[in-house]
C-alpha cells in the first residue's frame, strides 16, 4: 500500500512513512484540516493513543481536527510536533515527562494549555497563535517562545521554575502575566457534639382491676400521646435555643480564627517566574493592555524590550549586588568582566533603565523609579571612562 505524501516545508529530507489513509494523498494525521476526509477527533484521539503506547512521538507536520482535547493524558516518550497545525486545541490536566516541540507550528484558534506539567523541555519557538492563548500549569524546565507571534489575548499563568525565552517574540494584543499565592488556612477547636436521649417506660400492676386486654391498651395509647405531645414541645423549644446558642458561639470562634490569619504566616507568594527569563526585543503591540503582576523580574534581560505603558503589579526588581532595584542586563554585564561587552551594552542599558523609569512613573511606582534613575544615571557615567 501506498505511504504519505507528506513531506516537511522547511526539512525536505523528512518524509512520512505512513500509510495512506482511504483515497487520500496522506495519512489520517497529515490529512488537511479542512478536508472532509478528516476524521472525527475521538478517533484521530484513539490513532494517537496507539502511537503513545508504541512510544511513536514522531508527529511532525500533525494536522489536529477542530475541537482537540487531550485529558489527563501521560505522555512518557518524547514528542516531536514541529510544523503541525491545530484549531481549539486543548491539554488539561496531562503530564509530559518528556521534550515536547511544537516549534513552527501554527494555532489558528483558540489554544490552552491548563493544569498540565513539563517535567522537560518545551520548545514553542517560531510559532504562530492566530486565536486566544492561555499556558498554565506547572513548567519544570526551560520554555522557548524565541520570535513566536501571539495575533491574540495571551495568559501565562502558574509556575515556570527553569529558564523561559520570550526573545523577539511579537504581542498583538493584550497579554497577562499572572504569578500567584499559596493561601493556608489551619484551624483547630474541640469536637461540637450535642445529644439527647429519652427514656419512656410503662409499668402498671394492678391484678385487681377487672378490665379487658383491649381497654389496657387503648388507655396506654392515650396516655403515650399526652406524654409524647408534651415532651415533643419542650425539646422543639430547648433544641431551637441550643442550635442557636451553637450557631452563635461557632460564629464568634470563625471571627477570632479571620483576625489572627495574617499574610506572614497563612500566605506565601507563588512568582510566575523562578529562573532567568529573556525579554530582549520584545515587541508588546499593545502596551495599554500589558500586565505584569506578582512576577519575578530580578533574573529577567529587558534590553530592548520597549515596556512604556505596560502596567506592572507587584514585580519584583531587586538586584542584591547592586543593593538597589534595576535591570538584571547590567548585572550580567558586570558579572561577564568583559570590557568590550560592558563598553557595548552601556548605551542599551541607558536607554532600558529611561524606559522602564518612564513606565514605573506612569505606574506612580516613585520608589523603584528612583532606583532606575540612578541605574540610568550609573550608566551614563560609566560610558565617560572609556
Amino acid at each position: 500500500m501506498s505511504t504519505c505524501s507528506y513531506k516537511s516545508p522547511k526539512d525536505t529530507k523528512f518524509k512520512c512513512d505512513r500509510e495512506r489513509d482511504n483515497s487520500s494523498i496522506y495519512c489520517c494525521f497529515h490529512e488537511p484540516i479542512d478536508s472532509p476526509k478528516k476524521i472525527h477527533p475521538e478517533t484521530f484521539l484513539e490513532r494517537l493513543e496507539t502511537l503513545l503506547d508504541n512510544n511513536d512521538g514522531n508527529w511532525v507536520g500533525f494536522n489536529f481536527p477542530q475541537n482537540m482535547s487531550f485529558g489527563n493524558i501521560i505522555f512518557n516518550s518524547p514528542i516531536d510536533l514541529r510544523f503541525s497545525s491545530a484549531k481549539e486545541l486543548k491539554f488539561d490536566g496531562c503530564t509530559f515527562e518528556k521534550k515536547v516541540t511544537f516549534s513552527n507550528s501554527i494555532f489558528s484558534e483558540e489554544v490552552t494549555f491548563s493544569s498540565s506539567t513539563y517535567e522537560e523541555d518545551v520548545d514553542f519557538s517560531f510559532c504562530i497563535f492566530e486565536g486566544n492563548v492561555v499556558f498554565s500549569g506547572s513548567f519544570l524546565k526551560e520554555i522557548n517562545f524565541q520570535k513566536g507571534e501571539f495575533k491574540k489575548i495571551s495568559s501565562f499563568i502558574g509556575t515556570y521554575k527553569g529558564p523561559v525565552n520570550f526573545s523577539n517574540a511579537i504581542f498583538y494584543d493584550a497579554v497577562t502575566f499572572r504569578g500567584g499565592w499559596n493561601h493556608s488556612l489551619t484551624a483547630k477547636c474541640g469536637a461540637m457534639s450535642m445529644t439527647g436521649s429519652v427514656t419512656l417506660c410503662i409499668n402498671s400492676q394492678n391484678k385487681e382491676r377487672s378490665t379487658s386486654f383491649f381497654e389496657k391498651i387503648g388507655g396506654q395509647i392515650n396516655k403515650l400521646k399526652e406524654f409524647t405531645k408534651g415532651k415533643y414541645t419542650f425539646f422543639k423549644n430547648k433544641l431551637a435555643k441550643e442550635i442557636k446558642h451553637r450557631s452563635d458561639k461557632f460564629k464568634k470562634f470563625t471571627r477570632r480564627v479571620w483576625k489572627r490569619v495574617t499574610p506572614d504566616n497563612s500566605t506565601k507568594r507563588n512568582p510566575l517566574f523562578h529562573g532567568t527569563v529573556n525579554f530582549t526585543d520584545v515587541d508588546f503591540r499593545r502596551p495599554d493592555r500589558t500586565k505584569f503582576i506578582n512576577v519575578d523580574l530580578n533574573k529577567a534581560t529587558l534590553i530592548g524590550a520597549d515596556l512604556k505603558g505596560v502596567h506592572f503589579y507587584d514585580v519584583n526588581l531587586w538586584q542584591p549586588s547592586l543593593r538597589r532595584q534595576g535591570l538584571y542586563d547590567e548585572v550580567y554585564a558586570i558579572e561577564t568582566q568583559d570590557r568590550g561587552y560592558l563598553k557595548r551594552m552601556l548605551p542599551r542599558l541607558e536607554a532600558g533603565y529611561r524606559n522602564l523609569r518612564i513606565t514605573l512613573e506612569e505606574n506612580k511606582d516613585y520608589a523603584t523609579a528612583t532606583d532606575f534613575y540612578i541605574g540610568e544615571m550609573e550608566s551614563r557615567r560609566r560610558q565617560k571612562s572609556f
